[in-house]
């Protein structure tokens, strides 16, 4: 079993570190641990991030809306008037950390334990310290920001595709971390096809192709992904 100096080492804003630099860490900085049962929420949409937080035990299931409140026939924020993407992360994992600065703080997903889970966090002002005392620390922020931005830039190079893999590779891309176990999309099937510019006979035949290549197991109310990385290396013929 990883020691607590480990799991710390391996997540990827602490890379690079010594256990020396890691036990200064734990001694000097306020750090917190919390543990938090199955089906706990870690926070919800629309909740400000005012700490970091590291996924140190356990799995959170994390769910990402597209569609606002107004989306559809309705005013609710139910699943037949937006598309849910859900992903399994495992620890060690960092949650939300490019909320923490900026003009917007909020998050825009759910994360809720899919078993008992251990939290770590730092207040803002403490990581702020961090980052200004080690270049280590700045260049691991820097690194975690980058990739997530470069990822956003990514799906914009091809143009528009009216194929529904290309569609779901900028979905993926773009919101799903690479390290997810596990991705579920949740959805009314009129509300997806007219997002993909399909019908919904149209819809089915790709999810079928899909299906068949291997890549999606076909659910009551949607899909899952069986593998991110396979998923996104694969092109459908």
């Amino acid at each position: 079993m990883a020691s607590m100096y480990e799991i710390i080492m391996s997540l990827p804003l602490f890379k690079g570190l010594s256990k020396t630099q890691i036990s200064n860490l734990i001694e000097k900085t306020p750090i917190s641990f919390s543990q938090f049962e199955k089906g706990a929420v870690i926070y919800n949409e629309g909740d400000p991030i005012e700490k970091l937080k590291c996924l140190i035990g356990g799995k959170v299931k994390i769910t990402h809306r597209i569609g606002t409140q107004e989306s559809g026939t309705c005013s609710c924020n139910e699943a037949h008037c937006n598309l849910f993407i859900t992903e399994t992360v495992e620890s060690p994992a960092i949650l939300e950390a490019q909320k923490l600065f900026g003009m917007d703080r909020h998050t825009d997903s759910v994360a809720i334990c899919d078993e008992k889970a251990s939290i770590m966090e730092l207040g803002k002002e403490q990581y702020l310290k961090l980052l200004q005392s080690d270049n280590i620390y700045l260049i691991n922020y820097l690194n975690y920001l980058s990739i997530r931005a470069q990822a956003i830039n990514k799906i914009f190079i091809s143009f528009p595709s009216r194929s529904l893999k290309d569609i779901l590779d900028k979905m993926v891309i773009s919101l799903v971390s690479r390290s997810a176990d596990s991705i579920e999309f949740h959805y009314n099937p009129d509300v997806f096809a007219k997002y993909c510019s399909m019908t919904n006979n149209e819809l089915i035949d790709n999810l079928r192709t899909l299906q068949s290549e291997g890549l999606i197991e076909i659910l009551h109310d949607g899909f899952r992904i069986i593998s991110r990385s396979c998923f996104l290396r694969h092109s459908v013929n």
